[in-house]
């Protein structure tokens, strides 16, 4: 019963970032769409060309961002991190641990 209510929150977290994601995404063209025309200025490009380089260069550097995120280990370190800053999630931890040797 714990672990299916669990299971199910961080279904929904899961859920929630993933929408926040694309969300984040879509404000981002948005964003180069709205700011093309300076964009085309500085570059000396038509605005058509300013979106559809920006759009593909957005989305390439966040994937190399995070690609570099994955291999430092920075979302590994910044969980313990966390955990270690806040003893309710310590707490909580090991009260899921103990329920889940018991079955």
């Amino acid at each position: 019963m714990i672990r299916e209510f669990r299971n199910w929150v961080a279904y929904q977290k899961w859920t929630f970032d993933t929408g926040l994601f694309l969300l984040t995404l879509i404000n981002f063209i948005l964003l180069v769409m709205v700011n093309s025309n300076k964009i085309a200025q500085f570059f000396n490009i038509s605005e058509l060309s300013a979106v559809i380089l920006s759009v593909p260069a957005g989305f390439l550097f966040i994937w190399i961002f995070g690609f570099i995120c994955v291999k430092t280990g920075f979302k590994r370190e910044m969980k313990r991190a966390e955990v270690e800053q806040n003893p309710l999630v310590v707490e909580t931890l090991q009260i899921v641990r103990r329920l889940e040797k018991r079955k």
